[in-house]
């Protein structure tokens, strides 16, 4: 089953046009000129993509006509950057969960390996329950055998749409129909991840 087949979407495109948007906007300026990604380019961006994250769920102290209020560093709401770190972050989610997975289903063959110790047969085990202990995916979690749910495409979608892009922005970032797009975003949410967000009284206080 060819992988676009699988999720619904081209992964692997998807990714690219995201950091692509990235890029432009976020990271770099157009035309930066960066050639050399020392982890590969994915890998660069995702301390970037977390870090916008936590702008939204880390909290400072401001004080604002006299009040002292909290408020989440990134005040955009809606918020673009973070709809696209958001997506980007449930695509790698996905991707280590499923190693995880299959990495559990290696550990689990220490129960029926009879040429290993007990002790090791032990520690094995104890590793596959630790992971399995810490899902992150819920696109991951709900893949049943036979035809692959969507969620993952789902999931992303709904990031993007909660970030403030307009369904033809997201379907073009998807390579999907604007159609498609709206019922990805009809359904229910499905997101693994999400953004602690300031109360609108303490955001309205500071912004007024």
């Amino acid at each position: 089953m060819a992988k676009n087949e699988q999720h619904g979407f081209d992964l692997v495109a998807t990714r690219r046009r995201l950091e692509d948007w990235w890029l432009e906007y976020v990271s770099f300026p157009v035309g930066g000129g960066v050639s050399y990604w020392p982890g590969g380019r994915s890998e660069s961006i995702r301390a970037l993509l977390f870090e916008h994250w936590g702008e939204h769920g880390v909290y400072c102290i401001v004080e604002h006509n006299g009040v002292v209020v909290t408020v989440p560093r990134c005040l955009d709401a809606p918020c673009p950057v973070l709809g696209v770190a958001l997506g980007l972050l449930e695509i790698c989610a996905y991707e280590e969960t499923s190693r995880d997975i299959q990495e559990i289903e290696w550990l689990k063959l220490a129960e029926t390996t009879r040429s290993i110790s007990e002790s090791m047969r032990m520690e094995l085990l104890a590793g596959a329950k630790q992971l399995a202990s810490s899902p992150v995916s819920r696109a991951v979690e709900n893949e049943t055998a036979g035809r692959p749910k969507r969620m993952l495409a789902q999931a992303v979608t709904q990031q993007l749409r909660a970030g403030g892009f307009t369904y033809s922005d997201v379907a073009a970032f998807m390579g999907a129909t604007v159609e498609v797009t709206r019922h990805r975003c009809q359904v229910r949410g499905v997101r693994s991840l999400s953004a602690v967000v300031g109360s609108p009284s303490a955001i309205g206080a500071l912004t007024r």
